[in-house]
């Protein structure tokens, strides 16, 4: 019998968004045996919400302050999976923009893929969850599935503003305006939209995976 997984990342509630869309996440979720959460959850309050969906496993995120691991593996429908945020080193991710002033062609991943593999090296995982891009992605890299389900958090620029009236970590309330002009900049199609995602183990033991969008917060 299939085995389907409620993934989500980058919820950053509460400094980010007023508000979580719980019920659009439940309906998405609907019959899931587990969820994934992969990371920057910022309080234990969104976890609890999500085990009244159905049970939990979570890793930290940079945005988490409370006592999470940073990578695990979960074992299900007869296959490991690696659970990570995926965050690194300040400076290697900002390594490809750096490689882009010198003209440079760069990973649009930034060689995340790498790492990821490099991680649960030796951990025998089928499949790899991960977060913190705030972007979707599902691909086969060395006979392991990677799949990240995007971000619960998307920017609008009513939502920056918003921000703008919280109280912020300095850094990110010294970027926010260049977010928000950025943000204002970008035609309402092309802004990032909200999605969890829902990775299956099939009966024939391989993966489907697949994104539902959620409605905007603000």
């Amino acid at each position: 019998m299939p085995v389907t997984l409620g993934v989500l990342s980058d919820t950053h509630w509460p400094t980010r968004v007023p508000s979580v869309q719980y019920e659009a996440i439940e309906a998405a979720f609907a019959g899931v045996s587990l969820i994934l959460h992969a990371g920057d959850i910022e309080t234990p309050d969104v976890l609890d919400r999500l085990r009244q969906i159905a049970p939990v496993e979570a890793v930290g995120g940079d945005d988490d302050q409370f006592d999470l691991p940073r990578h695990r593996v979960i074992e299900i429908g007869g296959k490991r999976i690696g659970l990570t945020h995926g965050q690194r080193p300040f400076l290697i991710e900002r390594r490809d923009r750096v490689q882009r002033l010198f003209g440079i062609q760069t990973d649009p991943w930034n060689g995340m893929f790498a790492d990821l593999l490099r991680w649960f090296a030796g951990e025998a995982v089928d499949a790899i969850v991960f977060g913190h891009w705030h972007r979707t992605y599902s691909g086969v890299h060395d006979g392991v599935l990677l799949f990240n389900p995007g971000a619960v958090y998307a920017p609008t620029p009513t939502m920056l503003r918003w921000q703008m009236t919280t109280p912020q970590p300095l850094i990110r309330r010294l970027a926010l305006p260049v977010w928000l002009r950025r943000s204002e900049a970008t035609p309402p199609e092309k802004r990032p939209v909200p999605t969890v995602g829902l990775l299956t183990i099939t009966d024939a033991s391989d993966f489907e995976t697949r994104w539902v969008e959620l409605p905007r917060v603000m």
